[in-house]
């Protein structure tokens, strides 16, 4: 029983159906801690399969974490996780992400400035298989010019190697 209400979540989530989302969290809110497939968050995995917009429905009454504002590109969450906590600029998400990969990833670039400036680790790797460097996320998401531009400039390592040593 609890698998299928779960199950139904993420495809209402994939669907982008906002009511059908509403009436399972509503039904049972403590969906909202069980994260996707992935072991990421909610709002995460919503990201991932581009329903970003049913983010504030997903986090429900708490705050954004820092993973969570600079993917969805909250610059105001993402300088109160930060304000919580200023080591979860390095930390990475349960799937691996830093912040900056994740805005990198999405293309946010609001955030990835803020992130950059505020002494986001350049050179971190993910910790899931994919072993990517934000430059290598901000390349292979959005494609957003003014992110890969900034990561540059800030010095990103661009003979960084990831997964496959590639």
């Amino acid at each position: 029983m609890l698998q299928r209400a779960a199950d139904a979540l993420l495809e209402a989530i994939r669907d982008r159906d906002t009511s059908a989302v509403s009436a399972l969290l509503c039904a049972d809110a403590s969906q909202r801690e069980r994260g996707g497939p992935g072991g990421e968050t909610l709002v995460l995995y919503a990201c991932y399969v581009g329903a970003a917009a049913l983010a504030p429905v997903l986090r429900g009454v708490r705050p954004y974490d820092a993973c969570e504002a600079a993917a969805i590109g909250d610059l105001t969450a993402l300088n109160a996780a930060l304000d919580r906590d200023a080591d979860l600029i390095s930390r990475r998400s349960s799937d691996g992400w830093t912040p900056l990969h994740l805005a990198a990833f999405f293309g946010r670039d609001e955030c990835t400035a803020y992130l950059i400036d505020n002494g986001a680790p350049l050179d971190a790797h993910s910790t899931n298989a994919i072993r990517n460097t934000p430059l290598h996320a901000a390349l292979a998401g959005a494609g957003n010019h003014n992110v890969v531009r900034r990561l540059l400039f800030a010095g990103a390592d661009v003979h960084a190697r990831g997964e496959h040593d590639i």
